[in-house]
């Protein structure tokens, strides 16, 4: 953890939360980023038992180490991206935030579940959506329309400012009912904010399909639309 201490890339800081049972996948993952360009600065771990409120904490325990530890000693950093700890990069993804640190800086989801993207992409990418079609459309960022129905917090991108706000937000801190995990949490604070939420098309993250740590009977999740090979949208694609 830290700077200039550890290789960071230079427009987003890459944090991580995750839980102490998931070294596995958390290890697999911290290589995968570094493969592709954007270690992992630091992963928060979480070594209570599992709960929806302690997931919430430690993903702002990363927020806050990404934006008051490591962020001032890395001037150039426009973005903090947020990734859980089973998670596979696409190998353009430091084209991705370079794309959205100086053409895009808005809060966007790197992954969806297959629901989401058939919820919110249009009709002529239904097919791609759900999986019917491997031909992959044009990449662009698609505002998503009904914050309310989005989860999943595998891979946000948060533009610095946004970040910081996040890392200091008390009701994140609670352990009211109402706010549940980290993604329900982030769902509450984008809608009372009036704060647009935008999705990468294609997915430029998959989910490995790991068991959910909270509720292990839950069925794992993952992308029909991750492309690995997806290039950045061109500014007017934006």
């Amino acid at each position: 953890m830290g700077g200039r201490d550890v290789n960071v890339h230079k427009g987003t800081i890459v944090v991580m939360f995750s839980h102490e049972s998931r070294a596995e996948a958390r290890v697999q993952t911290i290589e995968d980023f570094a493969r592709v360009g954007a270690p992992v600065a630091h992963a928060q771990v979480q070594h209570e038992r599992p709960s929806q409120s302690g997931n919430r904490r430690t993903a702002q325990a990363a927020l806050k180490v990404a934006t008051q530890l490591i962020a001032p000693k890395v001037p150039e950093a426009r973005g903090v991206l947020l990734i859980e700890d089973d998670v596979e990069p696409a190998d353009t993804l430091v084209e991705w935030l370079e794309f959205l640190e100086h053409r895009h800086p808005h809060v966007t989801a790197l992954y969806a579940p297959k629901v989401i993207n058939q919820r919110e992409l249009p009709e002529r990418l239904q097919s791609f959506a759900n999986g019917k079609s491997k031909k992959a459309p044009a990449s662009v960022v698609r505002r998503i329309e009904n914050v309310a129905r989005w989860w999943g917090s595998q891979a946000v991108w948060f533009p610095l400012e946004f970040a910081r706000a996040l890392a200091i937000e008390p009701r994140l801190q609670h352990h009211e009912r109402g706010m549940g995990p980290f993604d329900h949490a982030l769902r509450t604070l984008l809608i009372e904010r009036g704060a647009t939420l935008w999705m990468a098309v294609p997915n430029v993250v998959q989910h490995r399909g790991y068991r959910n740590v909270v509720n292990p009977v839950k069925l794992p999740h993952s992308s029909a639309s991750f492309v690995s090979a997806a290039p950045a949208p061109t500014l007017k694609g934006g």
